[in-house]
């Protein structure tokens, strides 16, 4: 099976896996291959793995 690369860009809003809290919101920072910088919500730096983040949806909070 065959799955889509998703494209990040800085300044995106996104949802990062999380593994204490299941999902945090964050805004993308740096896109450097598959690893993305992502600030949340409390203005802590998140990185992770592009496959661990997924767009936000600005109609569904």
């Amino acid at each position: 099976m065959h799955t889509a690369q998703l494209n990040f860009f800085v300044g995106s809003h996104v949802w990062v896996e999380d593994p204490d809290v299941a999902w945090i919101e964050g805004e993308i920072l740096e896109s450097k291959d598959q690893v993305i910088t992502i600030s949340n919500e409390s203005g802590t730096k998140v990185v992770s793995k592009s496959a661990n983040i997924y767009p936000k949806d600005p109609e569904f909070p």
